[in-house]
């Protein structure tokens, strides 16, 4: 069974940024980013683990070098007049003096077969599901190009997490924030926040920019996390906006608007609803009274549209605030007592008789 182009682009060479691999499956991003060689061997009819190499890609081994890769004689290759063997693609690391397949799960995620200006490599339909020999419609040129665009963001990756100062470190990291590959964005927010206070300005920064508001929610948890309630100030700034926001579209918005994915706002409106929810659940647990009344409120707007506040996930907006609510008790105001003076003016008389 053939790939359909659509399904190659989408799967293997746009590197989309879906999170999860395909068991057994060669995507040529991962292979890329985690091999420390890239090469194109022969090894003949036979699966033996030796093969020799007629070019290098990537890394330290030059073409008419012979390599060893004990893995590869686990792969049972498929009989097809296809697949000869004779040029295949190899994604290793280095493991001594012989290489392993530079994919966890094996080396049927590790290869692929040249033959005759075709790409063939296991792919696996579907997931749970064993892998088979497919055709990737694709050509060599291509699956370099993909493989050189990867290891120079692994380098600019791997220059970012190894900055001795750790805000230089963040600062680097942050443009893989807007990176379609992989699974990099969150991978970065991660080692941001393992900086700490020293990536709070690049945090910040997020923050205020548009382009990056898919990420505005989990920056504001972190956020939370590291200043405590330092951070209240701006979450009381970005509860506000968020407020008057909501209250100039929510009244128009129609009922299912949140999977109405043909909608051009419906990104900026899923943005924002995630941003205010992880306002409030922040507040919550920084214990946040200044917010009590504006987040009632808040709850008895939301509450108000049908639209909002339906039963089918966005009720989560008013239940969060419910919590608030109860976890954060309205603050006790203490009653003014009057003076000594006062009570003296206003105590009745005694007249003696």
């Amino acid at each position: 069974m053939r790939m359909t182009w659509t399904r190659l682009l989408l799967l293997l060479l746009c590197a989309t940024s879906a999170f999860a691999r395909v068991n057994e499956s060669l995507r040529v991003d991962h292979a890329s980013w985690n091999a420390t060689h890239v090469v194109v061997a022969s090894e003949g009819p036979q699966i033996d683990g030796e093969l020799t190499v007629i070019e290098s890609w990537i890394g330290d081994v030059a073409a008419g070098d012979t390599i060893r890769v004990p893995q590869l004689v686990e792969v049972e290759r498929e009989t097809t007049e296809h697949v000869t063997g004779q040029r295949m693609i190899l994604f290793l690391r280095r493991n001594g003096e012989t290489f392993d397949c530079a994919d966890a799960e094996g080396c049927k995620g590790a290869v692929a077969w040249s033959e005759a200006g075709r790409i063939f490599a296991y792919w696996a339909l579907f997931n749970p599901g064993g892998a088979s020999l497919q055709d990737f419609e694709t050509s060599e040129e291509a699956m370099k190009g993909v493989v050189r665009k990867m290891r120079a963001l692994r380098k600019s990756w791997d220059d970012a997490i190894s900055a001795t100062d750790c805000a230089e470190s963040a600062r680097r990291l942050q443009p893989f924030l807007k990176s379609k590959e992989m699974q990099l964005p969150w991978e970065a927010l991660n080692a941001m926040k393992a900086c700490g206070k020293g990536a709070v300005p690049v945090f910040e920064e997020t923050l205020r920019d548009p382009s990056l508001a898919d990420f505005h929610y989990r920056v504001i948890e972190t956020l939370a996390d590291i200043e405590g309630s330092d951070f209240a100030p701006e979450l009381l700034t970005i509860l506000h906006r968020d407020i008057a926001y909501w209250k100039t579209k929510g009244p128009g918005l129609s009922q299912g608007w949140w999977n109405d994915v043909e909608a051009p706002q419906t990104t900026e409106l899923r943005n924002v609803y995630s941003e205010t929810l992880a306002v409030i659940e922040a507040m919550r647990k920084l214990k946040l009274t200044d917010a009590r009344a504006e987040v009632a409120g808040f709850r008895d707007f939301w509450r108000s549209y049908p639209q909002l506040a339906d039963d089918k996930g966005l009720a989560q907006m008013s239940e969060a605030c419910d919590r608030l609510l109860r976890e954060i008790p309205p603050p006790v105001t203490t009653p003014i007592l009057p003076s000594d003076n006062t009570l003296s003016r206003h105590a009745p008389h005694h007249h003696s008789v």
